[in-house]
C-alpha cells in the first residue's frame, strides 16, 4: 500500500504552492484561502486509504481536485472584483456553484438563500472581508451537504426572483 501521508502531503502543498490562487489577496485573506483550500485537499485525499495504486488514487481524485483550484479561484476572483458587470458576477456564482457539485457530491444543492447571502457579502469593499464571506457561506453549507434539502420555489407554485433579477432590476432603476 502506498504511503497515504504522502499523497496527503503533495495534495496540499499542490494547493499551498499554487500562486494563483492568491495573488492580489494579502497575506491574511491569502491564508484563509488557502488552508481551506488545504483542508479540502487533505480531505479528498484521505479518501483515497483504499487503494494501493498511487497513480488511480490520484486519477480517483482529480476532478475533485480540480473542482477544489477552479471554486478556490472563484473565491478569490469575487472578493477582488471591482467594477464587474452583474452579468459577470452570475457567471462567475454559476461556475461556482457547478464546481460546488463536482467538489461536494452531486446532490449537494445551495441553500434557498445564498444568492442573497452572496449580494450582501459583496457588497463589503474590502476583498478580505469579502473572501471570509464566501468561505464562511461554502464552510457552513460543505459541512452540511449531505443534510441540505432540495427545494424548489416552482414545486411550490411561487415564481422564483433571485438575487441577481433583483439586482438587474434595481441597476436598470426599477
Amino acid at each position: 500500500m502506498a504511503n497515504l501521508e504522502t499523497r496527503v502531503r503533495l495534495a496540499v502543498d499542490s494547493i499551498l504552492d499554487n500562486e494563483a490562487l492568491r495573488s492580489g489577496l494579502d497575506d491574511e485573506a491569502a491564508r484563509a484561502l488557502l488552508d481551506w483550500g488545504g483542508a479540502w485537499a487533505k480531505r479528498l485525499t484521505l479518501q483515497t486509504a483504499a487503494i494501493e495504486d498511487d497513480t488511480e488514487a490520484e486519477e480517483s481524485v482529480y476532478p475533485r481536485m480540480k473542482a477544489l483550484r477552479s471554486l478556490m479561484r472563484g473565491f478569490k476572483d469575487l472578493a477582488l472584483a471591482e467594477g464587474w458587470s452583474p452579468e459577470s458576477v452570475h457567471a462567475t456564482i454559476e461556475t461556482m456553484l457547478q464546481q460546488a457539485r463536482v467538489l461536494f457530491g452531486s446532490e449537494w444543492r445551495p441553500p434557498a438563500d445564498f444568492e442573497q447571502k452572496i449580494g450582501v457579502i459583496l457588497q463589503s469593499g474590502e476583498a478580505r472581508a469579502r473572501l471570509l464571506g464566501l468561505l464562511a457561506i461554502l464552510g457552513e453549507e460543505a459541512e452540511t451537504s449531505d443534510r441540505i434539502p432540495v427545494k424548489s420555489s416552482l414545486a411550490e407554485g411561487k415564481k422564483p426572483e433571485g438575487f441577481f433579477a433583483r439586482l438587474f432590476r434595481r441597476l436598470r432603476g426599477g
